[in-house]
């Protein structure tokens, strides 16, 4: 996996997704082995593998991300050896939820499933 802070994603504040399999932006599964931030919030990151944070290595979160996870039964669960520094605020709270959960993020999974405990690990 190509470290994310090898990406630039500029203005976003006009991104709309849909006809796709997951409506976001995906995160396949594999290593984070440089330090990295994701702090885009225009749009969802969706874990769609294990995604590990190898040791000595941070991933930081920047206010107001929303994180979701694709089905446990694709093994999409964020693995943390390094270091997670989570940036929320009170007013910009970071989120961790399903794939299947409208209210954060919107939909974001093209399903009429309910999130439920066990969604993801």
């Amino acid at each position: 996996m190509k470290p994310q802070n090898d990406v630039t994603l500029e203005d976003m504040s006009f991104v709309n997704f849909t006809g796709n399999v997951y409506n976001g932006l995906c995160v396949d599964s594999g290593d984070i082995s440089a330090h990295t931030t994701w702090d885009a919030t225009e749009a969802v990151y969706i874990l769609t593998g294990d995604v590990r944070v190898a040791f000595g290595t941070t991933l930081t979160l920047g206010a107001g991300v929303v994180i979701k996870f694709a089905d446990v039964f694709l093994g999409a669960n964020l693995l943390v050896n390094g270091t997670l520094l989570a940036q929320s605020t009170p007013d910009q709270p970071i989120y961790f939820t399903s794939i299947y959960d409208s209210t954060i993020g919107g939909a974001s999974g093209n399903t009429t499933t309910t999130p439920s405990p066990g969604n993801w690990g």
